[in-house]
C-alpha cells in the first residue's frame, strides 16, 4: 500500500508538470483491490488528458499550417494585383511590410526605411506639404479624417499616374501608430477623364465660338504687348489672365501649363512662344471641330441677319444719299460688335468647375445680351473679369454651412450695360466681403506700403490696396487665386482704355466692382 501511494504521488506530480506519459502499473496494486481500482481510474484519466493534449496540439499544428497557407495565398494575391500595399511609420518611412506591386510601382527593391514622399517623386514644396499633413495625422490635434484628406494623393512616376490612400492603424488606446497605404494605378482612368474633359471643352468652344474667337484675339494682343515690354509683372499679369480664360473653356491642361510657368522664379519670353505653339497645335489638331486657327483675325465670318434686316429697312425709307452713306458706314463700323452676354457666358464654366472643386454652391447671373460691345476694345476688360469671379469663389463666397442667415447658395452677378457714353460692367457677390485689416497687414508686411501711409488712408483707399501688384492674403497660390495679379490686371486693362474701376465691400454682405469704359463717340 505504501509503495503504491508513493508511486501515486510521483505520478500526480509528473502530470502536474505536463508529463502525461507516465502511468501507475497494475502490479503495484495487485494485493489491494481498492488501490487497483484507483490506479485504473487514474490511468484512464491520464489517458484522457493525454488524448486531449494530443488533439489540441494537432489542431494547433493544423491551424499554423492553415495560417501559413493563407498567408502565402494572401501574399500571392497582393503581389500580383496592380495596386500596391505598404505600412509606413509616423516619420513617413516604409516598413518591411509591403507588397511586391510596390516594387514595380516605385522601380526599386530597397523600399524599407525610404521616405514615402521621396518615393512618390514629389518636388520640394509638395514634399514639405506632404510631411506637414502626415505629421498632423499622428499629432492627434485635428480630426483624423480631415488630416487624411490633406495628404497629397495624386502623383506620377515614369509616365504613369497613381493615387495614394491612407488608413490608420491604431493601438489599444486608439492612438494612431502607423498608416496602411494603398497605391492605385489611375493611368487609364486619367486618360478616360482627359478624353471626356477634351470633348466637353470642344463642345464649350463650339457653343461659345464668338467668345472663344475673342479670347484668341485678346491672347495674341496681350502676348504681343508684353513681348514689347517684357517686365515680370506684365508677363505674370498676362499669363494669369490667359490661364483664367483657358479655364473658362475647360482647357485645363493648357491652364496647367501656364500655372507651371507662373511657378517659375522668372518668366521668360520663350515661355510665351511655348504657350502660343501649344495653342496652335491644339487648334490644328481639332480644327475640324473648332473651325478656327490661332492666327485667325478674330472676326466672325457669319453676320447676324436680325441685325441686317432693320438696317436695310431703314435704308429703304431714307431719301438722303448722305444719310444712307453715314448709316451704312456706321453699320459696317459696328458689324464686328457682339452682345456682351455672349462674351460673358464663358464665366459660367468657371463658376461651375471652380465651385465644384471648392465644394461650394454658387449661382451666377449674367446680363448684357441686349448690349453690343466692341470685342477688340472690351476684350482685355472681359478677359480680366475671370479674376474677379475666381476671387469671389475662393475668397468671398462662403461654404454653405458658413453663410448663416444668407441663402445657402452663394450669388455672383456680372452685368454689362451702356450708360452716358460708356460701357459699364458691374460684378458683385454676396460673400464675406474683403478683410481690409488683413489686406493692410499683408501690404505692410510685404513692404508694399508703409504704416505711415496706411495711417493717412481713408476706408476707400485702404480697400483699393487690392489693386497693388503681387498683393494677396493667401499664403499659397492655387489654380484659383493667390498670385496677387488678378485685380491689378483688371485695373490696368481698364485704365489703358481711359476707364475707371470702383470697388466697395461690406463685411458679411459681399463685394462689388463697377467698371466704366468710354464708348466710341459714334457708338
Amino acid at each position: 500500500m505504501s509503495l503504491a501511494l508513493t508511486q501515486l504521488e510521483a505520478l500526480l506530480l509528473s502530470a502536474a508538470t505536463g508529463d502525461l506519459t507516465q502511468r501507475l502499473p497494475a502490479s503495484a496494486c495487485a494485493d489491494d483491490p481498492a488501490m487497483a481500482r484507483v490506479a485504473t481510474a487514474l490511468n484512464a484519466f491520464l489517458d484522457k488528458l493525454w488524448l486531449q493534449e494530443f488533439q489540441l496540439q494537432a489542431k494547433q499544428e493544423m491551424l499554423e499550417k492553415v495560417v501559413e497557407i493563407r498567408t502565402r495565398e494572401v501574399h500571392e494575391i497582393l503581389d500580383n494585383v496592380s495596386s500596391g500595399f505598404l505600412i509606413a511609420r509616423p516619420d513617413g518611412t516604409v516598413l518591411p511590410n509591403f507588397s511586391r506591386s510596390c516594387v514595380r510601382i516605385f522601380g526599386r527593391e530597397d523600399l524599407e526605411g525610404q521616405p514615402l514622399a521621396a518615393l512618390m517623386g514629389l518636388d520640394e514644396r509638395a514634399r514639405a506639404n506632404f510631411q506637414a499633413a502626415w505629421d498632423q495625422v499622428f499629432a492627434d490635434f485635428l480630426p483624423l479624417d480631415l488630416c487624411l484628406d490633406q495628404l497629397p494623393a495624386d502623383f506620377a512616376l515614369d509616365g504613369r499616374s497613381y493615387r495614394m490612400d491612407a488608413s490608420p492603424i491604431t493601438d489599444a488606446t486608439g492612438r494612431v501608430t502607423k498608416l496602411f497605404v494603398t497605391l492605385g494605378d489611375t493611368t487609364e482612368l486619367r486618360q478616360v477623364e482627359a478624353q471626356n474633359a477634351l470633348r466637353q471643352a470642344l463642345l464649350e468652344i463650339v457653343r461659345q465660338r464668338d467668345a472663344f474667337r475673342a479670347f484668341l484675339n485678346e491672347t495674341r494682343r496681350a502676348l504681343g504687348e508684353v513681348r514689347d515690354d517684357p517686365r515680370q509683372l506684365a508677363l505674370r499679369a498676362a499669363l494669369h489672365t490667359i490661364k483664367g480664360n483657358l479655364g473658362c473653356f475647360g482647357l485645363h491642361d493648357l491652364a496647367a501649363l501656364v500655372h507651371s510657368m507662373e511657378d517659375a522664379a522668372e518668366i521668360r519670353v520663350e515661355d510665351l512662344d511655348t504657350l502660343e505653339e501649344t495653342l496652335r497645335r491644339f487648334l490644328a489638331a481639332h480644327g475640324d471641330v473648332v473651325g478656327m486657327g490661332y492666327e485667325d483675325d478674330g472676326q466672325s465670318s457669319v453676320v447676324d441677319l436680325e441685325r441686317v434686316v432693320p438696317v436695310l429697312e431703314s435704308l429703304a425709307h431714307e431719301p438722303s444719299t448722305l444719310r444712307r452713306r453715314l448709316e451704312i458706314d456706321h453699320f459696317l463700323t459696328h458689324l464686328s460688335w457682339v452682345p456682351a452676354g455672349t462674351l460673358l457666358a464663358s464665366l459660367r464654366g468657371v463658376v461651375e468647375r471652380v465651385a465644384e472643386r471648392l465644394e461650394k454652391e454658387v449661382d451666377l447671373e449674367i446680363g448684357g445680351d441686349d448690349v453690343l460691345v466692341d470685342p477688340e476694345t472690351m476684350g482685355p476688360v472681359f478677359s480680366s473679369l475671370v479674376h474677379l469671379v475666381r476671387n469671389s469663389l475662393d475668397h468671398g463666397i462662403e461654404a454653405t454651412w458658413e453663410r448663416g442667415d444668407k441663402p445657402a447658395r452663394g450669388q455672383i452677378a456680372v452685368q454689362c450695360g451702356a450708360e452716358d457714353g460708356a460701357w459699364v460692367v458691374r460684378a458683385r457677390d454676396d460673400g464675406r466681403g474683403v478683410d481690409v485689416d488683413a489686406l493692410v497687414a499683408r501690404a505692410v508686411a510685404d513692404g508694399l506700403v508703409d504704416e505711415a501711409a496706411v495711417a493717412a488712408m481713408g476706408p476707400e483707399e485702404r480697400l483699393r490696396l487690392i489693386f497693388l501688384d503681387r498683393l494677396t492674403t493667401k499664403d499659397v497660390a492655387t489654380a484659383e487665386s493667390g498670385r496677387g495679379v488678378g485685380a491689378t490686371a483688371l485695373l490696368r486693362a481698364v485704365e489703358q482704355l481711359g476707364g475707371q474701376v470702383r470697388v466697395r465691400s461690406t463685411p458679411g454682405a459681399g463685394t462689388a466692382f463697377t467698371v466704366r469704359v468710354p464708348r466710341p463717340a459714334a457708338g
